[in-house]
């Protein structure tokens, strides 16, 4: 890897606590930590204060978990009456009963990460978005997961809330999304940020080619970036190939979206950014530089981001969408 620069535009690595420490050590000189629920908020905030010069804190709610939160100003009645207000289709009682606590509160939950992105001024928002394929996983009985989904309606509600958030701050999102393109843009063109990254994209380029990357529709669209992990959406060089026709080279990034810090990190870091080497016909030292440069335009509040010119330099592969 040499003294490449190298830039993890999303990953958990506060799944793992114990790893937190290896940090310091790693090669990646920025990580963009991502908060996903309840419980691991205070440890991106922890992580971000003890590593300042590498972690880019990311404050925000996942899709995934959004079940576990209520969105009306006082609590439910009982557990069954939220999961089956917020599940499809409606869930058994012993379903509830067995594998699901008191929700808690959204609106609650959400000032906090509101306090924490003012404490942090170069925190982003993230990770957040929607998500239509996902099932709840259950700890009983034959199956690792549920036949039960989140009601999109709801999990709109959550992702909207967070979007108000950041618009209202300035900050950059860092967004989820699986089998539901149409409805996630249309969340953000609601409540536009100033930039958004689209996490392990697994839509279509012909999506990306119309909606985000349409430039008749810029003026009023987010700066929109794809980041790419070779974990979840770019597993072959041919997809990155393909991805590389729709996306141009001044909007990609890379990324590990892993669970622990250390040398695995950097590993699909770096093989991250060789696919994008390849398929935008780069060196890996210009791969790296260009990515380095469209990171930092992601990451930037709206009050930097008039400051920032494009690299014209970085669009040598602009397929024109």
């Amino acid at each position: 890897m040499g003294q490449l620069t190298l830039c993890d535009a999303h990953c958990h690595p506060t799944d793992d606590p114990n790893s937190l420490d290896l940090i310091p050590k790693m090669q990646t000189s920025k990580l963009t930590l991502m908060a996903t629920r309840l419980d691991d908020i205070d440890l991106v905030h922890s992580a971000a204060q003890r590593y300042p010069d590498k972690v880019i804190p990311a404050f925000g709610y996942h899709p995934w978990f959004s079940h576990l939160v209520y969105l009306t100003e006082e609590p439910p009645k009982s557990s069954y009456e939220h999961y089956c207000k917020v599940l499809t289709p409606t869930p058994t009682e012993e379903f509830v009963n067995s594998e699901l606590p008191f929700p808690a509160s959204f609106e609650e939950h959400l000032k906090k990460i509101k306090r924490y992105l003012e404490m942090h001024p170069n925190a982003i928002l993230g990770e957040a978005g929607l998500d239509k394929a996902f099932r709840l996983p259950q700890k009983h009985g034959d199956k690792k997961l549920s036949p039960y989904k989140v009601d999109m309606g709801h999990q709109q509600e959550v992702f909207k809330r967070q979007l108000s958030v950041a618009v209202d701050l300035g900050r950059p999102v860092s967004v989820h999304g699986v089998q539901c393109q149409n409805a996630v843009y249309e969340c953000i063109m609601s409540h536009p940020p100033p930039s958004v990254c689209l996490h392990s994209y697994t839509g279509s380029p012909q999506f990306l080619q119309s909606n985000w990357l349409n430039k008749k529709l810029r003026k009023r669209q987010p700066q929109v970036f794809v980041s790419c992990s070779v974990l979840i959406n770019i597993p072959t060089q041919a997809k990155m190939d393909a991805l590389a026709e729709s996306i141009p080279s001044d909007r990609i990034l890379s990324e590990s979206d892993y669970h622990a810090a250390g040398d695995l990190i950097d590993e699909y870091v770096y093989q991250s950014l060789s696919s994008i080497a390849s398929a935008y016909k780069m060196g890996i030292e210009q791969a790296a530089e260009a990515v380095s440069q469209n990171y930092s335009r992601f990451v930037k509040t709206s009050a930097q981001q008039g400051n920032i010119e494009h690299n014209p330099t970085l669009s040598e592969a602009d397929p024109g969408v």
